[in-house]
């Protein structure tokens, strides 16, 4: 299991918007993970990983990632059946699952669990391309607009009309 470098909370809070969104992504392989985590971080994203699909399901139960990019052929408990877990507990089963895997034929199961399946392999664009139709961007604050110049109150009774 790999969290996020940085002092800030992961968990994501409902309703939050001030946090930048966290995303779980679960492989098996080491050298995959950190492929992918590069660029999420680049593009914004904090990033869980998790190595198995039990894994999987601790990190998304503790941390409510906003999306999890989930390999599907991994040993002990495999993604399609992580996934179908995750979509039967009522804190987890809103979070976006986005299938990665290698088998182009695979079967994602007759129960609608991805909300995008893509095939490795896949560019990090493709997969960000996936996460952003999922996930609203990371907000930046915007900059603190001038006050507005003081105007006089229109008067009671008459209503202002444009020519």
């Amino acid at each position: 299991m790999r969290l996020p470098e940085g002092g800030a909370s992961l968990v994501n809070e409902p309703g939050s918007t001030s946090a930048r969104p966290l995303v779980l992504f679960v492989n098996d392989v080491a050298e995959v993970r950190e492929l992918y985590r590069i660029p999420l971080e680049d593009a914004g994203y904090r990033v869980a990983e998790a190595a198995d699909g039990d894994e999987a399901i601790q990190q998304a139960e503790a941390l409510l990632p906003s999306v999890i990019v989930m390999d599907i052929f991994m040993p002990l408990l495999d993604g399609l059946d992580a996934s179908r877990l995750l979509k039967r507990e009522a804190r987890t089963r809103d979070i976006p699952i986005v299938a990665l895997t290698a088998r182009s034929n695979a079967n994602p199961g007759p129960e609608n669990l991805f909300a995008a399946y893509l095939t490795k392999p896949c560019l990090p664009d493709e997969m960000l391309a996936a996460i952003r139709r999922l996930v609203a961007p990371a907000a930046r604050p915007l900059p603190a607009l001038p006050p507005l110049p003081n105007r006089p109150a229109p008067r009671a009774g008459r209503a202002r009309t444009r020519n």
